[in-house]
């Protein structure tokens, strides 16, 4: 029997090894021909050692580039007549927009995946107008659309994307919860320790962050608080590496630069924080979560699907630095046993509602369903 042939998409390798390894992996043991279409980059590598295939295309990731955009769609038009997919699996905006109308075309299913509207959709503007309006041809082409949260899934039913049938909602890409074992130094034994970890970009809330710790260190010098991360230097959200190093020195921050070891980085962390200004369903809360941590993050969609008020963290207003640290504040005077409860129901929602086998499952029955329908 011919092994089923998929093609994932996205407009990184970076993106595939970080949030659909699970998936490309699962794919890989159960029989399919999995083939990854990104532009290349220092992930690649992994992606080869998975035993997957990789298909390098050009693309820019973000922003107005007519003729690069252009040869980049005739590219996936070529592989894809060249390859013949059973199914197309798209994931990030440009590939989301860009493909269903050339599977569609082609009679080709595709499932898209909103894992997030992303900078185009945060400010006013033109880039966000033509971003709606594209989604708003190429969402109805696609077989399925997945997303991370409701409220991103809501926006697209009320502005007339897609129909509800049409629409699945999964917990992010989920979480191991063997990724992040809970050590015995965390949370809340020792000096009271602050970290956030996630790129370095403008709308993860990294200023409003060190902003907020600079108020916290002022109001209680013996708080540690850290910050961890890389430099997305294709983002149009990019902070640059001295303006980070300069702010984090000047507001008593330790910059601990990228990490890899997700292990190693929460052990003794206190608290958790992401003040983006909107996410899909933020990685970094589910790891915290699993590791037994509480998290401070804003009322935004994806953000607060993960955190529970008062519960398993605390919730602040968007863009407010000053609303940050008064939340800071307020954990680091929590009780040890107050913690470790938070952090406990926390680790326990984890592994109730966003469980990657979860996702992974959810990915394969309709890839099943969408070669049944197209036989």
């Amino acid at each position: 029997m011919k092994k089923l042939r998929i093609f994932v998409v996205s407009n990184s390798c970076w993106n595939l090894v970080n949030y659909r390894y699970p998936l490309l992996s699962t794919l890989h043991e159960n029989g399919y021909e999995v083939y990854c279409i990104a532009p290349l980059d220092d992930s690649a590598h992994t992606l080869a050692s998975l035993g997957v295939t990789l298909l390098p295309v050009k693309l820019k990731r973000s922003g107005l580039t007519l003729l690069q955009d252009i040869i980049y769609i005739k590219q996936m038009g070529r592989l894809i007549r060249t390859f013949c997919p059973n199914v197309v699996l798209t994931f990030t905006a440009k590939p989301n927009i860009y493909i269903p109308l050339i599977a569609c075309q082609m009679q080709v299913p595709s499932i898209v995946s909103i894992t997030g509207f992303g900078s185009a959709f945060l400010k006013q503007g033109i880039l966000r107008w033509l971003f709606i309006n594209l989604y708003k041809v190429s969402l109805p082409r696609s077989t399925k659309v997945f997303f991370h949260n409701k409220s991103d899934r809501d926006f697209c039913i009320q502005n007339g994307f897609l129909r509800y049938d049409r629409t699945v909602v999964v917990p992010g890409s989920g979480i191991n919860l063997k990724c992040c074992v809970r050590s015995l130094t965390s949370p809340g034994i020792g000096e009271f320790r602050f970290l956030m970890h996630s790129r370095l970009l403008k709308d993860k809330g990294v200023l409003e962050y060190i902003a907020a710790c600079k108020v916290v260190k002022q109001n209680c010098p013996s708080i540690h608080c850290e910050l961890a991360g890389f430099f997305d230097a294709g983002n149009p959200s990019r902070l640059g590496v001295k303006q980070i190093e300069q702010l984090c020195n000047e507001a008593g921050v330790q910059f601990k630069g990228r990490s890899s070891d997700a292990q190693k980085l929460y052990n003794g962390v206190s608290c958790v924080v992401l003040p983006s200004y909107r996410e899909g369903l933020p990685r970094v809360l589910l790891e915290a979560a699993c590791a037994g941590i509480p998290s401070i993050t804003t009322d935004v969609p994806g953000c607060r699907d993960v955190v529970i008020d008062g519960e398993t963290g605390l919730l602040c207003r968007v863009a407010d630095a000053h609303d940050l640290a008064r939340k800071m504040l307020i954990m680091s005077e929590f009780s040890r046993d107050a913690l470790n409860q938070m952090g406990r129901l926390a680790r326990e929602r984890v592994a109730r509602e966003f469980n990657e086998e979860t996702v992974t499952k959810a990915y394969i029955d309709e890839i099943e369903r969408c070669v049944s329908d197209s036989r």
